[in-house]
């Protein structure tokens, strides 16, 4: 902090406050720019000087603008450097003092670091970061959908299921257009569906789960065999599930490879796909007892209808 200034210096008081001010600003983003980089790098100074680091950090929060803190959390996270509580009490405080000038993509970020450190947020945390969500998901691409949804379950932050569902057809264009261009890796896909399994409890878009079973299909080819076991389970909890032609291909297209895995991996991927057939299977057997008890409801009021007909025609004669 800057000297203090007496009422007689008059003038240059403002002037003194706005040079502390943009002096804190610059020592702010120095330190963020700092852990960046070491964390770009991979290389970790020793606990002596980290703990400098988070002891300056603490002071230059308040005045850390968003992009900042966002280096600062993530830089922190590739190190594996969790803070201690007071240190993250400062970082709460200081993004939701600014939690609605993050982008899509700063706000994806925020979560999935604290995720990697094992961090869980405040719940007045956790709604203030919601709103800022809704404010800027119209302009996330593909890559901070599937980040930001990813983290959101892990965290359980309750982002409300018929939100999700729409905004998930919002996006449904720029997912598409990734997930052909292969723009979004394997993992992101399956971090995807899980995450998508989890938060929308029932309330997505056949479209969406769709999408989500077709792009499976077109990467099982590729997919290790623990992938193949995590798409079956995450296209398993899918509510709708993709329509059963989508899930028979991946059932398919992942069993033909079972028998080219050891046989301890085979019959584990082969456990998963059962399971998902299984819940297809249901879907069917759910989708036929409704049909037949819709059908039975129309001949019903059919036949009471004719009943009635036959009552007046009787009261007219």
């Amino acid at each position: 902090p800057g000297p203090a200034i007496s009422p007689a210096q008059g003038a240059v008081a403002d002037d003194n406050t706005s040079s502390n001010s943009s002096s804190s600003s610059s020592f702010a983003q120095d330190l963020s720019n700092t852990i960046w980089a070491l964390g770009s790098l991979g290389v970790k100074p020793d606990a002596p000087w980290i703990n400098s680091y988070l002891a300056f950090s603490a002071k230059s929060l308040r005045a850390a603008k968003p992009q900042e803190l966002c280096n600062t959390i993530w830089g922190l996270a590739r190190l594996g450097v969790r803070p201690d509580p007071s240190w993250l009490q400062g970082f709460d405080a200081a993004t939701s003092a600014c939690m609605f000038e993050f982008t899509a993509q700063g706000l994806a970020d925020l979560v999935a670091s604290q995720v990697s450190l094992g961090i869980r947020p405040s719940g007045a945390w956790k709604e203030t970061w919601v709103q800022g969500l809704k404010q800027v998901w119209g302009s996330a691409d593909a890559a901070a959908m599937c980040k930001t949804l990813w983290a959101a379950a892990r965290l359980h932050i309750p982002l409300g299921k018929y939100w999700l569902s729409q905004s998930l057809l919002q996006g449904h264009e720029e997912l598409q257009r990734a997930l052909i261009i292969q723009e979004i890796r394997h993992e992101e896909l399956l971090r995807l569906i899980w995450a998508v399994g989890k938060l929308s409890r029932g309330a997505l878009q056949q479209s969406v789960s769709d999408m989500l079973g077709l792009h499976c299909c077109r990467a099982a080819a590729k997919m290790s065999w623990q992938q193949l076991q995590r798409a079956a389970q995450g296209l398993r909890k899918l509510r709708p599930l993709p329509r059963q032609q989508l899930v028979c291909y991946f059932c398919d297209l992942a069993g033909s490879r079972i028998s080219y895995m050891p046989a301890e991996q085979g019959s584990s991927v082969g456990r998963h796909l059962h399971l998902l057939r299984v819940a297809d299977e249901q879907r069917q057997l759910k989708l036929q007892k409704q049909q037949t008890q819709w059908h039975l409801e129309q001949a019903l009021q059919q036949a009471l209808l004719k009943q009635q007909q036959q009552q007046q025609q009787q009261q007219q004669q």
